[in-house]
């Protein structure tokens, strides 16, 4: 099914009236875009924010508009001449019903990381010819392909640092990705956790494909309030490697926690991190007793790791 996107722009003064124009002649759903709304958004005290997309940013310059959907067919044509007759700045277009669900995965091919990975995406082809280790992956909704800085700089790390019988723990684990690659490198056992019940999910999927299954423990939980649960986490423990993939505020929150699970000479690698963040979480690390603190960044992202 075709659809015609109509997309009309208004004074914001205006916006109001036009949404009840829409309503009046039978238009029910609509999109707004209003600079103004965006720039209180971004100006509220109740985010902290690290890190703003420069293509989100440019919603702060645009015109005030309120986009529809109307059907390719004679309502949605009468609805279209309404709005015409009615308003002069308004542009067109017609675009096909997608699965939009899925559409996203034909642009997720296999990422070779360093020298041993690959993260093969579970129904994409990969031709194995360098004998790499292959991780298997379905995101789903959970953040981790292996396509962001933050994740690729982790899988570096990780290259280099697991060895056979480490014990992984995976803080905020998303998709699974890091600490499964860690067991397709050849760790003993993972225990990964996240606040997401959805990643949860998705992280379960991920260790059955990956045949890392039986070596996996996998929690939903929040160990900043659930005490008892953080108990039974690092009653798995100690662990050789921690990984953290979050953002600043919630490593720095999490650091004394991931302290106590990580092993004496284990390693914590913190990741999610802005460049201008640095060393604000090098010396909270140094604060909970890791050294030997080593830095990797990748187009304005870090990714440290420390040793306890």
């Amino acid at each position: 099914m075709e659809w015609i996107k109509v997309k009309i722009y208004s004074d914001k003064e205006n916006l109001e009236n036009l949404q009840s124009f829409l309503i009046d002649i039978g238009i029910n759903g609509c999109t707004i875009e209003d600079s103004e709304d965006f720039l209180d958004f971004l100006e509220s005290k109740t985010f902290n924010w690290d890190y703003i997309d420069e293509n989100l940013m440019k919603l702060k310059d645009i015109k005030s508009s309120v986009t529809v959907y109307l059907s390719d067919n004679e309502q949605g044509n009468i609805h279209l001449s309404l709005i015409k007759s009615s308003y002069t700045e308004v542009e067109t277009e017609i675009v096909s019903d997608q699965d939009w669900a899925n559409n996203w995965k034909q642009y997720f091919k296999p990422i070779e990381i360093g020298d041993r990975l690959v993260i093969k995406p579970s129904w994409e082809e990969y031709d194995n010819k360098e004998n790499r280790n292959v991780v298997i992956l379905d995101p789903g909704n959970s953040f981790g392909t292996g396509t962001h800085e933050t994740t690729r700089l982790c899988l570096m790390q990780s290259e280099k640092l697991v060895k056979k019988n480490d014990k992984i723990l995976d803080a905020g684990c998303g998709s699974g990705i890091l600490g499964i690659s860690a067991l397709v490198l050849g760790a003993k056992s993972c225990v990964f956790f996240d606040i997401d019940q959805s990643s949860i999910e998705t992280t379960n999927v991920n260790t059955e494909a990956n045949n890392v299954k039986n070596k996996s423990l996998v929690y939903c939980t929040d160990i900043l309030k659930d005490e008892e649960s953080f108990k039974l986490l690092i009653g798995q423990g100690p662990f050789n490697i921690v990984f953290v993939n979050i953002v600043p505020d919630v490593i720095n929150a999490m650091m004394p926690l991931l302290t106590q699970a990580t092993d004496k000479d284990g390693y914590l690698i913190c990741s999610g991190i802005i460049k201008e963040r640095e060393n604000e979480v090098i010396d909270n690390m140094k604060r909970n007793g890791f050294s030997q603190i080593t830095s990797l960044d990748l187009n304005g992202w870090v990714a440290l790791t420390g040793r306890k």
